[in-house]
């Protein structure tokens, strides 16, 4: 059977996921985050999924029998990496946990009891797929259910992350803050939108409402990623973690404390201490390291490290436009301001600069 142009219309939608998952990848190697992954993980399964479902469409899994029933799989996957691509993007710090892994249990299950089936030959497959031979892994109506009620959960999940981090940095640009708003409710919509129309399947079971379901998931990710590409960086989001929300300091001793920590940094130069740590700042200000991070966090909107790294970047630039530095190596005033590695002065002065210390002297001479 020849391929239509709404197949071709939807495997384009699939083909632009993978691409653009190939450039996060790529992307990601300098501006490494567990989120990124997830991204291109829940990309990747969006244009598995589409190749899938146009074999489906137009009967073709004879020749590749063996990619039969890995749409289910899959089907449980999607709605987990989506919600946990919005779970680490909120906490960029954050690190991956052991008990993480139970997001993936249903996707095992269902894996060790489609085992049968896998484990047929491709001539078998084949017969099962024409009904010519009993499935030893059937459909049940329960999976169905067990698959909308997990990318229904995910998705409200999602979406209590982003309402629960909501507040943005101060410190971030405002085009920043709102090319990232508006990615994250672009994603929200668009998955909403195909939650939408997979019920619509549920509701009114024809083949020619499966395919519009999937032709919306193609809309979905050519906009989706159009609007990626055109960003500049992978989206990033600085937050006021909730926790913080209520200080035990009062306003007078916020104040007087932030006015310490300037000084601290400003005229003693804390921040050229390549290994200075949250807790030696906390006990030189008398406080402890909950409360300094309090501080840090509702005062400059920020994590300490960057609030750190604010002071090296500001002391580079001084040193980058300075004649005595001017034949000194981009790399050895990312030493002399405290930095560890070029790839940690690197990613800094970009964050905060938006382009690259070779550029600001360049722009700057």
């Amino acid at each position: 059977m020849k391929f239509t142009i709404s197949d071709f219309s939807i495997l384009m939608g699939g083909g632009i996921a993978l691409l653009v998952a190939i450039g996060v990848w790529l992307r990601n190697k300098q501006q490494s985050s567990i989120a990124n992954y997830f991204l291109i993980a829940f990309l990747l399964n969006c244009f598995i999924s589409i190749f899938l479902k146009n074999l489906y469409f137009n009967q073709l899994f004879e020749h590749l029998p063996h990619l039969l029933k890995l749409n289910h799989p899959l089907g449980l996957l999607r709605p987990v990496t989506f919600y946990l691509y919005f779970y680490f993007l909120f906490r960029p710090q954050a690190r991956w946990q052991k008990i993480q892994w139970l997001h993936f249990a249903p996707t095992l299950l269902l894996l060790v009891y489609t085992l049968p089936f896998y484990s047929l030959s491709a001539r078998d497959k084949v017969l099962v797929f024409q009904q010519a031979l009993p499935d030893p892994a059937p459909n049940f109506l329960a999976f169905a259910g067990i698959t909308v009620s997990l990318a229904v959960g995910y998705f409200f999940l999602s979406v209590y992350e982003w309402w629960r981090f909501r507040p943005i940095s101060a410190q971030t640009s405002l085009p920043k803050i709102i090319s990232t708003r508006r990615w994250l409710l672009l994603l929200l919509a668009g998955y909403a939108l195909y939650l939408l129309s997979s019920a619509l399947i549920w509701l009114l079971p024809y083949p020619q409402y499966e395919y519009f379901s999937y032709q919306i998931i193609s809309l979905f990710l050519m906009v989706g990623c159009i609007k990626l590409l055109s960003q500049s960086d992978l989206p990033t989001y600085q937050v006021m973690p909730p926790k913080y929300a209520k200080s035990n300091l009062t306003d007078a001793q916020k104040a007087q404390l932030l006015q310490e920590l300037h000084r601290l940094m400003r005229d003693e130069k804390l921040f050229l201490n390549e290994n200075l740590r949250l807790k030696e700042v906390a006990q030189k200000m008398g406080i402890n390291e909950n409360q300094l991070s309090q501080l840090v966090n509702e005062c400059e909107g920020m994590s300490f490290n960057d609030f750190v790294n604010k002071f090296r970047i500001e002391a580079a630039q001084e040193l980058l436009c300075s004649e005595q530095f001017y034949k000194t190596t981009i790399e050895a005033v990312g030493y002399d301001v405290g930095f560890g590695t070029r790839a940690s002065f690197y990613n800094a002065f970009k964050k905060f600069t938006g382009q690259s210390p070779s550029e600001f002297r360049r722009k700057s001479s």
